[in-house]
């Protein structure tokens, strides 16, 4: 419920929006394309700006073959699984005289190698997903996209342009909710209602 007051009083103020944010990158780079114009409404998500990712396009080529190679990993399973086969054909000997100590030895250290090898080829494949995962970020925030809906404001990058870590862009703002800061004399802080939701006007039509 919008409660008027019995009154209209003129007051200085300001007006802001409710949202508003600086675009910048997370990242140094180069600016290779401007998505958008000053005053341009955007969606959240739209892309506003993208950086040169040349670089960071083939690292993550090399970072997805990388991930993608199973063999070592296949390979070291198959040779566990065929030195333990041979370690539990030996140990299924029922005379045990028919088999060297040795033997036992040479086939428990294989399954112990075996083991070692498979560790090794799940750490390698561990590590090539986690670059992976970093190389897919690193060139997601080279294309710097909208926070939220809004209109695009001062746009202070060029293409060509290298840019510093959160060196500031552009500005993109909601007005579609304004935040009023007025200026109340002292005398009239006496007349107002704290919770109380008073209409407000501005001078221009």
């Amino acid at each position: 419920l919008i409660e008027s007051s019995p009154e209209e009083v003129g007051l200085p103020g300001i007006t802001k929006p409710s949202l508003q944010a600086v675009i910048h990158p997370n990242i140094a780079g180069v600016v290779q394309e401007i998505l958008v114009q000053e005053g341009e409404f955007v969606r959240a998500d739209t892309p506003l700006i993208r950086m040169d990712d040349r670089v960071a396009l083939a690292n993550l080529a090399a970072a997805e073959v990388a991930a993608a190679q199973l063999g070592p990993l296949d390979l070291a399973r198959a040779e566990l699984k065929a030195a333990q086969q041979h370690l539990q054909r030996l140990e299924s000997v029922t005379d045990v005289r028919a088999v060297a100590g040795q033997d036992f030895e040479i086939a428990r250290a294989a399954v112990g190698k075996a083991r070692a090898n498979l560790s090794t080829a799940e750490g390698t494949l561990r590590l090539a997903k986690e670059r992976l995962a970093i190389e897919q970020e690193q060139v997601s925030q080279l294309t710097l996209r909208a926070p939220f809906d809004g209109i695009v404001h001062h746009i202070k990058a060029n293409i060509g342009e290298r840019l510093q870590e959160n060196q500031n862009l552009l500005e993109i703002v909601n007005t579609t909710t304004l935040k009023v800061e007025l200026y109340v004399p002292s005398a009239m802080l006496v007349k107002l209602q704290i919770g109380k939701v008073y209409a407000l006007q501005t001078a221009f039509r």
